[in-house]
């Protein structure tokens, strides 16, 4: 059984910190919201998720967040971009963090 637990997702301006605890033995070690760099992550995985974290805030209207992001900037073709690879860097967590930790995927 894993002993820590977290959800994972990506928070507007939070670039890849995208891990959040899920029960109060996660959060007491890692706090709520853990920086992605004081995580047991390669450096690889982590430039990674910063990058798919910054890809995320192209999806939100800066100016009036309530309306729809900018078609000319978040294009179908990055929504999908941004789909695969949240799902891999999901992927990457899981492995390299290991059987002690259990990461629900929530994008």
């Amino acid at each position: 059984m894993a002993k820590y637990k977290f959800k994972y997702w990506f928070e507007w301006h939070a670039r890849g910190d995208c891990l959040w605890a899920a029960d109060k033995v996660t959060s007491e070690k890692y706090g709520y919201t853990p920086a992605i760099d004081d995580m047991p992550l390669s450096h690889e995985l982590v430039i990674f998720l910063n990058e798919t974290g910054d890809m995320h805030d192209d999806a939100l209207n800066w100016e009036y967040p309530p309306d729809p992001p900018d078609p000319e900037i978040w294009t179908p073709e990055k929504e999908t971009e941004f789909d695969k690879r949240a799902h891999e860097g999901y992927e990457r967590i899981c492995q390299e963090l290991g059987k002690d930790y259990e990461i629900i995927y929530d994008v």
